[in-house]
């Protein structure tokens, strides 16, 4: 059964990283507060995983990222991932 929309919701990340010279990688486990969806039932929340990896070309940053956000129900592959470019002023 699905939700048929969208669903909000916040989340906490735990985790560690590994820096060297103008790259990093960081890792941790995600696990979201409260879930709730805009048609239909909730879903319960369950333990995810989150990595990001990067390189600091000064003043500009670039990084990949990863989030499977951990869900039992409608869908458990519920992932997040993309491209950040950022500028440090």
């Amino acid at each position: 059964m699905r939700t048929g929309g969208r669903l909000k919701f916040f989340y906490w990340e735990a985790g560690a990283g590994l820096e060297v010279n103008k790259a990093y990688l960081r890792a941790g486990v995600t696990k979201p507060f409260t879930v709730s969806a805009q048609n239909g039932f909730d879903p319960k929340s369950r333990y995810g995983f989150s990595a990001k990896g990067g390189i600091r070309v000064h003043p500009v940053l670039i990084d990949l990222f990863y989030r499977y956000a951990g869900f039992q129900h409608p869908d458990p592959k519920m992932t997040q991932s993309g491209l950040f470019v950022g500028y440090r002023f």
